[in-house]
């Protein structure tokens, strides 16, 4: 079913993109929450791109000067490419303190629930510790680091080999989501 969504979401960005027409339907923050705790690459990666597609189409409505008022759906939009680097690239997935109100991401303390003891619980949905990529990190690890230097922690620094790395394996919607972000904040 997440797969027709996402196909569904696609096909309707192609076509938007194709005839400039404002057929606008932003996945609802529901979705968007609940795809990006996939336990599946491919999903997150699909989001992404579906996400960075989004952004191509406003910009596209906007040069256009459409009648349509996308201040909403922009705003939305750049709510959702936030919370999502946020989760995947900036360990703030549970950093309520840099959630705005409309957030999609949890909006609870989650270190006041008894037993999580570790702030390190916010890099549990990046790129380097999401359930979703450990069989990617860890492949990524035996080929490109010494066996003495394993460590997760050393993928940032190794960011454009490791991105490299995830466009071979298909999820370039990801990559470029995050690369793109890294352009406009650097």
């Amino acid at each position: 079913m997440v797969h027709f969504c996402l196909w569904f979401q696609e096909q309707l960005l192609i076509t938007v993109l194709n005839t400039n027409f404002p057929l606008l339907t932003i996945p609802s923050p529901e979705f968007v929450s609940r795809l990006i705790v996939s336990n599946q690459c491919t999903v997150i990666s699909r989001l992404c791109r579906i996400i960075l597609d989004y952004s191509s189409v406003f910009q596209n409505l906007k040069k256009l000067q459409t009648p349509y008022k996308l201040d909403k759906h922009i705003k939305k939009l750049n709510v959702y490419v936030l919370d999502v680097c946020n989760a995947l690239w900036r360990y703030k997935a549970f950093d309520t303190a840099q959630q705005t109100s409309d957030s999609i991401l949890f909006d609870f303390d989650i270190f006041s629930i008894p037993g999580i003891r570790s702030k390190s619980v916010t890099s549990s949905l990046s790129v380097c510790h999401h359930q979703a990529f450990l069989g990617h990190v860890l492949l990524y690890l035996r080929k490109e680091m010494p066996e003495s230097r394993r460590h997760s922690s050393l993928i940032r620094i190794n960011r454009k080999r490791y991105f490299q790395f995830l466009r071979d394996q298909e999820l370039g919607g990801l990559t470029d989501f995050i690369s793109r972000l890294q352009t406009k904040t650097e």
